[in-house]
């Protein structure tokens, strides 16, 4: 098997056996970098519904299909799990993926003002709701906040509630961390961060 090597930090981009891969549609990309960071199977229904919430069921799943199909020909099949139900990257990709750590929430325009965050930093939320590891600059430790995201663009998806524009949102590795876990905050140079002081929150 070749290699795969996917990059999170920053926009989203893989390389095969080093190339550069071309992805000729953003939402490709937008579905590998979401397998890529959470790192756990997804079901079918709740991926079509998440990238394509505009369509009614059927035609979501029929968008999924497609996708899916069209990142096999781009990645190559054997990077992909998928069955009847769920969708995942290979365990062997896990170890591919270049992690960074954290990065302050961006405030985008083009939804209405909501917050933007990496696609790489969502994650798995409880009742199949989705969150991301903020950054507790007490400790520094992580914890995970729920938050209401919206359909994700090539590199960002809006985060219509939930997230406060003072929070620092780790934006790769999630998946690698547990409640309360103690951090360095580094830039995507890994140069270390210095988190304001709890009080001034």
């Amino acid at each position: 098997m070749s290699t795969l090597d996917i990059f999170l930090f920053g926009p989203p981009r893989a390389e095969r056996a080093g190339a550069p891969v071309t992805f000729h549609r953003h939402q490709t990309l937008a579905l590998l970098a979401h397998l890529a960071a959470t790192d756990q199977p997804h079901s079918r229904d709740a991926l079509a519904a998440f990238f394509w919430p505009e369509l009614d069921e059927s035609e979501a799943r029929a968008a999924l299909r497609r996708g899916l199909y069209d990142l096999g020909q781009t990645i190559g099949k054997e990077w992909l799990a998928v069955d009847r139900a769920r969708v995942a990257l290979r365990p062997e990709d896990a170890q591919t993926v270049q992690l960074g750590q954290s990065a302050r929430v961006y405030l985008g325009n083009g939804n209405r003002g909501a917050a933007s965050v990496p696609l790489s930093a969502l994650q798995p939320g409880e009742g199949g709701g989705h969150a991301v590891w903020v950054v507790d600059p007490a400790g520094p430790t992580v914890r995970l906040k729920p938050i209401e995201a919206g359909p994700p663009g090539e590199a960002r998806v809006p985060v219509l509630s939930g997230l406060d524009a003072d929070d620092w949102v780790v934006v790769a590795g999630g998946h690698l961390l547990r409640e309360g876990q103690p951090v360095s905050p580094v830039d995507r140079d890994n140069r270390p961060v210095a988190m304001p002081h709890p009080a001034g929150r």
